[in-house]
């Protein structure tokens, strides 16, 4: 089992991101106009690049690791359906949220990484993120300046369980990308 000062400062990381989501809601549309009006179509390129390199380094990480076939069928869908995502999605901001809960099921993950039977560290971790998932959208909805859109709500979902999907995979080969911890 992990030992509690490293499950309280990754609870304390899980917390931050989550807190910084829900504080940039009310600004960050403002700031994307904005963007947006100064930037012109750049703006939606310069966005793609930054998911794209994120990406890339993503798939870069992968690649240095010894996966399995299996795992890297896997991980090629995974791949495939954030690409997909990525292309269909036309508002800057759906791109963004397409990584930004995939990023987020891997710190959750963290925390209950340590549950046994080891299904109940991914239900856990997919029910928190469906839950801060809707949560966003439900403070969207109430804010004036924001749309809280159910189409959204399935992003944040979809988004998260791929994310966990590559948790998963990556926490097969732990010693090859992450910290190796005991409970593993």
């Amino acid at each position: 089992m992990l030992n509690l000062k490293t499950n309280r400062a990754r609870i304390i990381m899980v917390i931050s991101y989550v807190v910084l989501i829900y504080l940039t809601l009310p600004v960050m549309r403002p700031v994307l106009n904005y963007l947006k009006a100064h930037l012109g179509i750049r703006f939606g390129l310069y966005t793609d690049v930054v998911l794209i390199a994120m990406m890339f380094g993503l798939a870069v990480t992968f690649i240095r690791s010894k996966l399995t076939w299996k795992q890297w069928l896997v991980v090629s869908a995974v791949f495939f359906l954030y690409g997909y995502g990525l292309k269909v999605l036309k508002i800057p901001e759906e791109r963004i949220h397409l990584l930004e809960y995939g990023f987020l099921s891997f710190l959750v993950y963290q925390i209950y990484s340590s549950a046994r039977p080891v299904l109940t560290g991914y239900w856990q971790t997919f029910l928190t993120v469906c839950f801060i998932g809707t949560l966003d959208e439900i403070i969207q909805y109430c804010l004036p300046n924001r749309v809280g859109d159910i189409r959204d709500i399935i992003l944040n979902i979809v988004s998260g369980l791929l994310g966990l999907i590559l948790t998963v995979v990556c926490y097969q080969k732990t010693a090859k990308i992450l910290p190796k911890s005991p409970h593993l």
